[in-house]
């Protein structure tokens, strides 16, 4: 069973997520997507990974959400690597956001509420007032709660994502592109969200961030690499 988080309050401590010697292969062909990476991310770290369009980002973020099985290599949470009946636990802390998220028929709110008939949330009860909190940045309120996913707009999409996820208490995030669809003000917004969401917790919580523009990612990070050809460079 994988450990509850803690709060953490030195230098001393195993990386909070590592990759060693990742690599995925394509499912139709010899030709490797991402061969032997290795990648550590500290407990309190904020990091950008930045690169073209096909070299290896999303799959990168979705080998660290343990989305997809691996070729070769290991994940290790918390110094300990990570066994395969403790995957849905480790998603419960462990959050992937993709660039254009799936919605489910009905309304945000029944979305929202969605995760909390997972096993992995089981122990958790939904929190109106809580998402209200959350969703107050981008000035929605409860009759957006109501709206239908159908009618949203992409960046309406990538809100309610987003909020699906937080709502969770992750203790870190993958994300990708998250503000691919919204607009400059939309966007600003969700950087305030996010690094309130970091500073209530800045010596545990993480976040990697993917996307394409150079000074959103300065924003958003203190370390920054980048990958090319399914490599990685520091």
């Amino acid at each position: 069973m994988i450990s509850e988080p803690v709060t953490l309050s030195n230098q001393n401590i195993p990386p909070v997520v590592q990759l060693r010697g990742v690599s995925r292969r394509s499912p139709d062909s010899a030709y490797w997507l991402l061969r032997k990476v290795s990648l550590t991310l500290g407990a309190g770290e904020r990091l950008a990974i930045s690169g073209a369009s096909g070299s290896g980002k999303t799959l990168l973020l979705r080998s660290m959400a343990s989305i997809d099985p691996l070729d070769e290599g290991s994940i290790y949470w918390r110094g300990v690597p990570l066994r395969r009946e403790e995957i849905t636990s480790y998603r419960s802390y462990i959050m992937y956001m993709r660039q254009h998220p799936a919605m489910w028929e009905g309304t945000v709110e029944e979305n929202l509420r969605l995760p909390f008939t997972y096993d992995a949330h089981a122990s958790r009860t939904f929190d109106k007032q809580h998402v209200l909190e959350l969703l107050a940045p981008f000035e929605r309120d409860q009759k957006f709660l109501s709206q239908e996913t159908q009618g949203l707009s992409g960046g309406e999409v990538q809100i309610v994502a987003l909020i699906r996820i937080l709502q969770l208490s992750p203790i870190v995030l993958l994300l990708d592109e998250p503000t691919s669809a919204l607009d400059p003000q939309a966007s600003r917004q969700m950087e305030y969200l996010l690094t309130n969401w970091f500073e209530q917790a800045p010596l545990s919580r993480s976040l990697v961030w993917v996307g394409h523009d150079s000074r959103q990612a300065q924003r958003m990070a203190t370390r920054f690499i980048s990958i090319q050809n399914g490599q990685l460079i520091e």
